[in-house]
């Protein structure tokens, strides 16, 4: 049976043409490497197994990564200061909002889908009128609860659709986490006192 070998050559061993792709190992570093079809003669890369390469604009289809480190990453969440009506949408997931209007307003959680998840904060006290959140559908989505930072029983809701951060109740530093099973909105979160939040149906 014969064997096939790749030719071992120098980086540019010759134009491509329409019809051919040069394939070889260069001798300078040991990597195979091809010339693309066409009239060109830079030579790329193939991925190797045991050498560093850095990969742009492709996609790593269930990877498995070991001992990475990420280069250029903040560790930033992905926050937004919100002073007026707030639609939100399925790309935002994962974004803190921090509502900031003495006057209130409303936000919109965009249809439950699996794994959305959304966190809201008080930044600004509501003096004027509440920070509503509700749901897209009004279809009686959402289920949560609220602990009370003042001791009392907290506050629950059950098939409700819109949460309210009360006006002149709610104070700075109040929040909701919310998350979806891809049917239904869940939250909880924390109030000073009970009456900081509310549930409603509409």
């Amino acid at each position: 049976m014969s064997i096939r070998g790749i030719a071992r050559r120098a980086t540019v061993v010759g134009y491509a043409t329409p019809t051919n792709a040069p394939v070889f190992v260069d001798s300078a570093d040991n990597i195979l490497k091809f010339i693309p079809a066409g009239s060109g003669t830079t030579a790329v890369q193939i991925v190797d197994v045991s050498k560093a390469q850095t990969l742009t604009n492709k996609t790593l289809t269930s990877p498995i990564i070991t001992g990475a480190a990420i280069s250029g990453a903040t560790g930033a969440e992905a926050a937004v200061v919100v002073t007026t009506t707030n639609p939100i949408t399925a790309a935002q997931s994962g974004t803190t909002f921090y509502l900031s209007a003495t006057g209130g307003f409303t936000s919109t959680l965009p249809a439950p889908a699996l794994g959305l998840v959304y966190r809201f904060v008080v930044k600004t006290a509501p003096t004027g009128a509440s920070y509503i959140i509700t749901t897209t559908s009004g279809s009686n989505l959402l289920f949560g609860m609220f602990v009370e930072r003042a001791g009392g029983a907290g506050v629950a809701g059950a098939a409700q659709d819109t949460q309210n951060f009360v006006v002149n109740n709610a104070i700075v530093g109040g929040w909701a986490e919310y998350r979806s099973d891809g049917t239904k909105w869940y939250l909880h979160g924390m109030v000073n006192v009970i009456a900081g939040a509310t549930f409603a149906v509409t």
